[in-house]
C-alpha cells in the first residue's frame, strides 16, 4: 500500500508489518494504547526475551493462563529495573542525518 503525504495507516497490535521509505525522508509516529491484558502480555514478552537471551525456551504467551501472564509481567518490572536486556539502539547504523532545507530532508552523515 502506498501512502501520500498527510495519510496514515494503522494495524492491529503485534501484526507483522514492513515500512519502506521510497524517495523521501519520512517521519513516523508510533503510539500504542494499553489495556491491562496487553500490558501483561507485553511484560510477558519482555520476560520471555530475557529468558531466551540466557538460553532458555519460554512458553509462548498465547499458551499462558492469565495468572502466568501476570507473573511474567511482574517479573518484567524487576528485570527492567536491573537491566535484564541491554538496549541495542546505539548499535543501529544510521546512513543519513535529518537536515532542514534538503530536498528529501535527509543529508549525508558528517564524518
Amino acid at each position: 500500500m502506498d501512502l501520500e503525504p498527510g495519510e496514515a495507516l494503522t494495524w492491529p497490535l503485534y501484526a507483522p508489518h514492513r515500512v519502506d521509505n521510497l524517495d523521501k525522508f519520512c517521519v513516523s509516529l508510533s503510539m500504542d494504547f494499553q489495556t491491562w491484558s496487553s500490558r501483561m502480555r507485553n511484560g510477558a514478552l519482555y520476560t520471555n526475551a530475557v529468558i531466551r537471551s540466557r538460553g532458555g525456551a519460554p512458553r509462548f504467551t498465547d499458551q499462558m493462563s492469565r495468572p502466568e501472564l501476570a507473573a511474567r509481567w511482574a517479573a518484567s518490572l524487576a528485570l527492567r529495573r536491573v537491566g535484564g536486556l541491554k538496549s541495542r539502539i546505539a548499535q543501529f547504523e544510521r546512513d543519513f542525518e535529518p537536515a532542514v532545507g534538503v530536498a528529501d530532508g535527509a543529508g549525508a552523515l558528517q564524518p
